[in-house]
């Protein structure tokens, strides 16, 4: 219905233009020919060879417009013969309803289609679609009981379409659908002269109908309960984020006092440079088994740097913070040069431990961290300083180990022992490892050939032979030698 209607405002029936709305039905139905490869003719010969579409040809949604626009063709024909001529001659009229008759062929044969091949709801639109066409064509007649059944079974499926609509375009276009036809049907029920309109569909056409119905309400209720869970499921997870920054206000300090406790207990268990309780480098007795590394209390600090920018502060405990996190990352830069000590690195250690002191003066500067503790750190990376730089000057200055002495070198193929510089002493242990020669082979440096170039070709001068040359022959009969 929301095709058939776009469609028709689209193209002239918004001013009753019929004749325009026909010639785009014509030109429509011959492209959809054109791409669903179903013409009715071929280049190579002009005789006309009928292809109707089949359901089991159905495989794309333009098929079911091929009758769809050949329907409203023959309809929009039938309307404009009807404003041609009011009331029109016998012939016009013939002619008219033998294209009505031509719409509800085509409309019919569309909700065969979509019964075979569409979804409930596209079928019981074509239903409707046929049973209008039908009841057009029975008013048409003057079949008055006929056409006022038809007319009751479009409005009755157009009317539960519209409810369960999902747009308001869609609910609009059915509901002037259903306006359209009750009065057709107060028409049909005045020619019965006094009969009670019929308003229900009766037979086979009425249950078939009813079931669909009840099939398509059915989904879309289940849709709408669908629809009802996922936006609970929104609503909870927006309740959910609401709640983060409170779960984070009371989770992130937790996780700084236990990442501080970890790096107390880490520093205990430090081979050297540890700072511990009572500014003293203590070594528990599980640290002579197993002991910590500086890396591991540089990621402890890495993530309590992180934790402490993501709580969700006050800007009057904004300042504190800083100064929390300016002294771990005094405590990182220590850490930090620790584990290049231990890599050798003297030069990039004695850079950290400068930024070290620049970061504590910083933290007691903002009166934020704790004053002892950074004291402590400060004079804990003066001692370290000196101790790299005494392991620097050692480490420059320390004597070379002589070379050892060249010893022969062992054959491990039997082409080595071959080959060895002791021609006289065979050495056999190649036998040992089973090895006779070396594959793949190792690869020799091949001396290149030198590149010559000619320079001085060009300076070179030829004789001439001019004087070898034989004479030009000329005269009367010199055209034929040549």
């Amino acid at each position: 219905m929301s095709r058939i209607s776009k469609a028709q405002l689209q193209n002239g029936l918004r001013h009753d233009d019929f004749e325009r709305y026909r010639i785009y039905c014509v030109k429509r139905v011959k492209r959809l020919r054109i791409a669903m490869h179903l013409s009715q003719s071929t280049r190579r010969s002009v005789k006309f060879c009928k292809r109707n579409v089949e359901p089991n040809m159905v495989n794309d949604p333009r098929m079911l417009e091929i009758p769809l626009m050949t329907a409203e063709r023959a309809w929009t024909m039938w309307m404009a013969l009807k404003h041609e001529e009011t009331p029109p001659q016998p012939r016009v009229r013939i002619h008219m309803i033998h294209r009505l008759k031509k719409a509800v062929k085509w409309a019919a044969q569309l909700d065969t289609l979509c019964k075979a091949t569409a979804n409930s709801r596209t079928s019981l639109e074509a239903t409707a679609y046929r049973t209008w066409m039908e009841g057009n064509l029975q008013l048409e007649l003057e079949q008055w009981q006929q056409a006022q059944d038809l007319f009751e079974t479009s409005h009755k499926i157009c009317e539960q379409i519209e409810k369960i609509a999902d747009t308001a375009a869609d609910k609009h276009i059915f509901a002037d659908r259903v306006a359209e036809v009750e009065p057709k049907i107060r028409f049909c029920a005045y020619n019965l002269r006094g009969q009670q309109p019929v308003t229900a569909v009766t037979g086979e056409t009425s249950a078939e109908v009813a079931s669909k119905l009840e099939e398509l309400i059915a989904a879309r209720n289940a849709e709408k309960g669908k629809q009802a869970e996922k936006q609970q499921n929104t609503k909870q997870k927006g309740e959910q984020q609401q709640q983060q920054p409170l779960l984070q206000e009371w989770a992130l300090p937790k996780v700084v006092e236990r990442n501080l406790a970890l790096i107390r207990a880490l520093q205990r268990r430090l081979p050297e440079g540890g700072i511990s309780e009572g500014d003293t480098c203590k070594v528990d007795a599980k640290a002579q088994q197993k002991p910590s590394r500086p890396e591991e209390i540089v990621r402890l600090y890495d993530v309590s740097i992180t934790a402490v920018n993501e709580m969700p502060l006050s800007p009057a405990l904004k300042p504190r913070a800083q100064g929390v996190v300016c002294s771990f990352k005094a405590f990182r830069c220590y850490y930090m040069s620790l584990a290049l000590t231990a890599q050798c690195k003297w030069a990039e250690a004695i850079a950290l431990l400068d930024l070290a002191t620049t970061r504590v003066n910083a933290a007691l500067t903002s009166n934020a961290a704790d004053a002892d503790g950074m004291r402590v750190l400060k004079s804990h990376i003066d001692t370290w300083r000196y101790s790299v730089a005494a392991k620097a000057y050692a480490a420059a200055h320390e004597p070379q180990p002589a070379p050892a002495p060249a010893t022969k070198e062992e054959a491990h193929t039997l082409s080595e022992a071959l080959e060895g510089p002791c021609a006289g002493e065979f050495d056999t242990r190649f036998v040992e490892r089973r090895r006779l020669a070396e594959l793949p082979p190792r690869a020799r440096g091949v001396g290149c050939d030198p590149l010559v170039f000619d320079l001085a070709l060009g300076k070179c001068e030829y004789p001439s032979l001019e004087a070898r040359k034989k004479p030009a022959r000329t005269g009367f009969f010199s055209s034929f030698w040549r």
